[in-house]
């Protein structure tokens, strides 16, 4: 998709960022509703890394180029540990290059303008692509948004391993395992075993600072050795990031369409991005011509939830994010693999709902509703 010349940089609709949220909403977009469009932004060159969903009616296409599933997962604490099983909405593991490679495939058979210059405001309020100026009826901002100052931040560093002998279960995905040290914040263990010696192992903070990546490591190791008697392994990929547990900032605050991490598409409690996105691409497309306004994917219910929750954190972060462990095993014993797989894509039904709230320690969590909402989580 080579730039266009300067003289096509006018568009009726400009779809500004080609990672996920761009390349997602272009590729899936009608004939139609492509000749509209011109992407802008550079190709992400991002290394591939494993983007994790629930399967939902919005998500087939991503569940038809998954690299494995699961119908069961574990949530454990040095208290105790729940497998959940789910027969509608298995859990799916996904490669990124192996998705934005179908949505450049399906880019370029919809023969969508894409101009690989990044998008930035000139200080006379243009905005332009590279050398030239970009004029288009919309703007749709899909570029990264910053994280507020002082917010809960969930950071992970991850290897995709081989182990030199059969350790791992296939069938069962640890989704998030406690039983690690939680001197250094709330931490836990991702591992998704894609057959018995590989596996993708992550450690995960949730916590306000990322850590120096030799602690990532070092808790990556020691859980290895403790639940499998690993020592020695190889590392085959290594991927990390960074996911606001909370209001953001937008990329450009002029501009007032916007999509995917930068629209509010990040669930703020659990973040689950890539699934959010899709729902949100999906609802923006779904009259099949004109393109709608995008809109947050959330239900105000799971944002006052996710509000709630976060509010209880920041009132004794030491306290709470010492016991949220307990917290997470609760919800894990009051859902099945199906109910919860709906409550954290947001299509939970009431009875969902009904567990969550009987799950939770009341009096923390009423006290931190009844507060109001106090600072931004």
């Amino acid at each position: 998709m080579a730039p266009d010349a300067a003289e096509n940089l006018a568009a009726e609709i400009a779809v500004l960022g080609a990672g996920c949220a761009g390349l997602s909403l272009a590729a899936a977009a009608s004939p139609q509703q492509a000749d509209q469009m011109l992407l802008v932004g550079p190709p992400d060159d991002r290394p591939s890394h494993i983007w994790g969903f629930w399967h939902m009616p919005w998500l087939d296409q991503p569940a038809r180029l998954a690299r494995k599933s699961w119908q069961k997962w574990l949530i454990a604490t040095h208290a105790g540990s729940h497998i959940q099983q789910a027969s509608q909405h298995p859990y799916h593991a996904l490669d990124s290059a192996v998705w934005l490679a179908d949505c450049r495939a399906r880019i370029a058979r919809n023969r969508l303008r894409h101009i690989a210059s990044p998008a930035e405001r000139r200080k006379d309020g243009q905005l332009w692509a590279g050398p030239q100026p970009l004029s288009a009826s919309r703007v749709l901002d899909a570029r990264p948004p910053s994280a507020r100052p002082g917010i809960l931040l969930q950071h992970f560093l991850g290897y995709e391993i081989t182990a030199p002998q059969d350790l791992f279960d296939p069938a069962v995905a640890r989704l998030m395992d406690f039983r690690t040290d939680q001197s250094k914040g709330l931490n836990f263990i991702y591992l998704l075993p894609f057959d018995r010696r590989r596996a993708l192992v992550e450690s995960t903070f949730f916590s306000a600072q990322p850590q120096p990546e030799p602690v990532y490591d070092q808790l990556i190791r020691s859980y290895l050795k403790e639940q499998f008697g690993l020592t020695g392994f190889e590392i085959t990929h290594r991927e990390k990031g960074l996911i606001p547990m909370g209001a953001v900032q937008p990329h450009d605050p002029l501009i007032a369409e916007r999509f995917g991490g930068n629209g509010g598409a990040v669930r703020a409690s659990s973040g689950y991005a890539f699934g959010f996105i899709q729902k949100q691409i999906a609802r923006m497309l779904e009259g099949g011509t004109a393109i709608a306004r995008p809109h947050p994917p959330h239900r105000r219910f799971d944002i006052w939830m996710d509000q709630v929750f976060l509010r209880v954190l920041a009132t004794d972060p030491a306290k709470d994010l010492a016991s949220a462990p307990a917290l997470f095993l609760a919800l894990a014993r009051a859902l099945d693999g199906d109910a919860m797989a709906r409550f954290l894509s947001g299509i939970a039904q009431p009875a969902d709902y009904l567990a969550v709230l009987r799950a939770m320690p009341t009096r923390r969590f009423l006290s931190a509703a009844l507060a109001g909402p106090g600072r931004q989580p």
